[in-house]
């Protein structure tokens, strides 16, 4: 059904990978020819030499990297400041994303002084690396105090750290940090905990955040499958989309009580944004409380033991991918209150895998149409449906009539994007429902506009609203007893008006 967003989606996923990965870094550009000088592959970039990623990136719902040469490394392993390569002496400057990934066998590594740009996850997955050290004279880098990690010297950002590291003091970010074991106790002068930092560290079962931080950025804790509590101090007044999410075992979920921006309410187990009672992060225990409004996005996101969610109704919106992938969750209760849910929102839940072939609807909100949908579909949404999921419709290509029942107030975004075939929409609301600008993407500017049906009181309304006037054809003749047409055969032409004369 969502096709055309999860297309869109990869295509963008496919363009940043290919721009800046952090700000202020520099990509590493088209290398020739990868090619081994005492053990470690190179590549040459102009005048200077690379340590490569050595693999394969594969796209799909996440993106996943596999190195297949990781194997080839030796356990200790010291980069030269130069290499030769023909008849050319070649400084070794930089180390490609995820150069060392995975590579399990490596114990020790030394960085030389002419290193000078590393990119993330460099030694992402290398779960016994024991021993980091920078060259003392290397202008970008430092391992200070003997801390085994690297250090970005002129921003005091611990950037790779692993299983012996110790932080400094005077470390003030953390970022990149996926091989740290068993606990992380972050030294005060840490002040942000940066996108990624902890991502993956699958041993990591307890960490604690000083009341100097105040930043967590996005997907900080992603995948940490063994953390098991989390309390947020006082200080953190940023909390990113993702940043526990894939946190199976987390049970635990608290913050301070005087912190300004979250709180745990009824000590519910989760974090909300106490200003806009946003639930932005949860856990396998958490119970939302009734004065909760909405779910942010990613908000449960791979929470793999999550069995059972009861929505209190005081929520009206559930965020992007907010369960998405909460493979064990076959319970949700989702009240009538719940009128606007995002894209994937419950996609990879025991609960939608056990829904039949057909239109599954989440409490009153139309979610999507499961399994193949035949050539010439006409769907009339049932009586007192209030919401159409974003991309509920998407790339629908055999829908032609769609009959919207006049109970629907909401309907999300790309929610009919791309349905080529889509003729007729017939919408009994006597007020037009709010919409998206990208609700109809793609329909509206087709040469053969699908012909909007309204009511003939409510034509000149969806005449003046956002969205809707811009259908080329709109009519009205969409006055049924019942709220809704059962066949078009029994509606009759009230009044017509054709945009595109």
């Amino acid at each position: 059904m969502k096709h055309l967003i999860n297309t869109t989606i990869l295509l963008l996923t496919l363009l940043l990978l290919a721009m800046v990965s952090c700000s202020g870094k520099k990509s590493v550009s088209k290398s020739d020819s990868k090619f081994k000088v005492n053990g470690i592959y190179y590549s040459i970039n102009g005048s200077t030499a690379t340590v490569p990623f050595m693999g394969s990136r594969y796209y799909g719902s996440l993106i996943k990297f596999s190195n297949e040469y990781s194997k080839e490394y030796p356990s200790v392993l010291t980069i030269p400041a130069t290499i030769t390569h023909g008849d050319t002496i070649y400084p070794v400057t930089s180390i490609d994303f995820f150069a060392f990934g995975s590579c399990s066998n490596l114990t020790d590594i030394t960085i030389p002084k002419s290193v000078t740009f590393i990119d993330d996850g460099a030694f992402s997955g290398c779960s016994n690396l024991a021993a980091i050290s920078v060259a003392s004279d290397n202008p970008k880098y430092d391992s200070r105090n003997n801390c085994n990690a690297i250090i970005e010297t002129a921003t005091n950002t611990l950037i790779a750290g692993c299983m012996n590291t110790t932080i400094p003091n005077s470390v003030t970010s953390i970022g990149g940090c996926a091989s740290f074991y068993d606990s992380a106790g972050l030294p005060k002068s840490v002040t942000s905990i940066i996108g990624g930092a902890f991502a993956g560290c699958s041993n990591l079962t307890n960490i604690n955040i000083p009341n100097s931080v105040t930043t967590i950025g996005y997907k900080a804790f992603n995948n940490c499958s063994g953390l098991t509590t989390i309390n947020i101090p006082n200080s953190v007044t940023t909390i990113k989309p993702y940043a526990f999410s894939g946190c199976s075992s987390l049970a635990t979920i608290s913050v301070a009580s005087d912190n300004p921006k979250y709180d745990s309410r009824n000590n519910c187990n989760a974090i909300i944004e106490t200003a806009t009672n946003t639930l932005i992060a949860g856990c396998m225990n958490t119970t939302i409380p009734n004065s909760v409004t909405s779910i942010g996005e990613g908000a449960f996101n791979n929470c793999s033991n999550l069995t059972t969610i009861n929505i209190p109704n005081s929520v009206t919106a559930i965020g992007y991918e907010a369960f998405n992938n909460c493979s064990s969750l076959t319970t949700i209760n989702i009240p009538n209150s719940v009128t606007a849910i995002a894209f994937k929102a419950f996609d990879g839940t025991a609960w939608y895998d056990n829904q039949p072939d057909g239109w599954v609807y989440a409490g009153l909100v139309a979610y999507e149409y499961k399994g193949d949908m035949p050539e010439g579909t006409s769907i009339t949404l049932r009586e007192g449906t209030t919401g159409i999921a974003d991309g509920a419709f998407s790339s629908s290509s055999k829908l032609t009539t769609v009959n919207i029942p006049s109970s629907v107030t909401y309907i999300g975004e790309g929610a009919f994007s791309s349905c080529i075939h889509l003729n007729d929409v017939y919408c009994y609301a006597t007020t037009p429902p709010k919409c998206c600008e990208s609700t109809f993407t793609n329909i509206l500017y087709m040469t053969n506009s699908a012909t909007l049906h309204v009511p003939a009181a409510s034509l000149a309304a969806y005449l003046a609203a956002p969205v809707w006037g811009d259908f080329k054809n709109i009519v009205g003749d969409a006055d049924a007893p019942t709220g809704i047409a059962t066949s078009h055969d029994s509606v009759e032409t009230q009044s017509r008006v054709n945009k595109s004369n």
